[in-house]
C-alpha cells in the first residue's frame, strides 16, 4: 500500500515502541501501554488550532485575491471600452506622447496587478490531515491512542509548517497586486483628468 506523504507506517502490533523527540533534542520511547497525558492533549490542541487557523487563513487569502481579480477585470473592461469610444470618435484627440505613455501605464499596472492576483490564487499545494481518511483508518485502527495521538500531532505540525509557507507566498503576491492596483488607480485618475481637459478645450 502506498502511504500518503507525511504518514509513517506503524511498527508491528506486538509491543510497539516509538522514539519521539522531546525537549533538548533527546528521544524517548513511547509504548502502547503508556496513557495519553494532559501534556499530549495540550500539544495536540495547540498544533490543531494553528493547523485550523492556516486553513481558514488560506480561504480568506483566496477570497481576497479572487475579489481583486474581479475588480481589476471590471476596471480594465471599462477603461478599454472608454478608450475605444474616444479613439473612434469623430473629433480627433490631440494627445501628446507623454499623455499616451500615461494611458499605456494604466493598463500595464492593472495587468500586472491582475497577474499577481491570479498567481496568489493559484498557490494551492496545501497538506490536509488525514489525507486520505481511508489510509488513516488502515494505519491506526489497531494502534494505541497514545501512538496515534503522537503521530497525528507530528504530521499536523509538519503540514502546518508547509501551509504557513504557502500562505506567506500568497500574502507576498497579494501585497504586490495591491501596490500595482493602487498605482494603476492613481494613474487612471490622472489620465481621466487629462482627457477631460483635452475634451473641454
Amino acid at each position: 500500500m502506498t502511504m500518503p506523504k507525511g504518514w509513517k507506517t506503524p511498527s508491528s502490533h506486538a509491543k510497539r515502541e516509538k522514539p519521539v523527540e522531546v525537549g533538548g533534542g533527546q528521544k524517548k520511547n513511547i509504548s502502547e501501554r503508556e496513557n495519553v497525558t494532559d501534556n499530549d492533549k495540550f500539544i495536540y490542541e495547540q498544533v490543531n488550532l494553528r493547523y485550523d487557523f492556516e486553513l481558514t487563513r488560506s480561504t480568506n487569502l483566496d477570497n481576497k485575491s479572487s475579489n481583486l481579480v474581479g475588480w481589476i477585470g471590471l476596471i480594465i473592461s471599462i477603461l478599454a471600452l472608454g478608450s475605444g469610444i474616444l479613439f473612434e470618435a469623430n473629433t480627433p484627440l490631440k494627445i501628446s506622447l507623454h499623455q499616451l505613455a500615461l494611458l499605456v501605464s494604466v493598463f500595464v499596472l492593472l495587468l500586472g496587478s491582475l497577474f499577481f492576483s491570479l498567481v496568489a490564487y493559484r498557490v494551492k499545494s496545501y497538506e490536509l490531515v488525514p489525507n486520505p481518511p481511508t489510509s488513516f483508518i488502515k494505519l491506526y485502527k489497531e494502534q494505541s491512542h497514545k501512538l496515534t495521538l503522537v503521530d497525528v500531532t507530528n504530521t499536523k505540525a509538519h503540514s502546518t509548517d508547509k501551509n504557513i509557507g504557502q500562505n506567506d507566498k500568497k500574502v507576498t503576491f497579494i501585497k504586490l497586486a495591491w501596490v500595482l492596483f493602487l498605482a494603476g488607480m492613481i494613474a487612471t485618475s490622472i489620465s481621466i483628468f487629462t482627457i477631460m481637459n483635452i475634451l473641454l478645450v
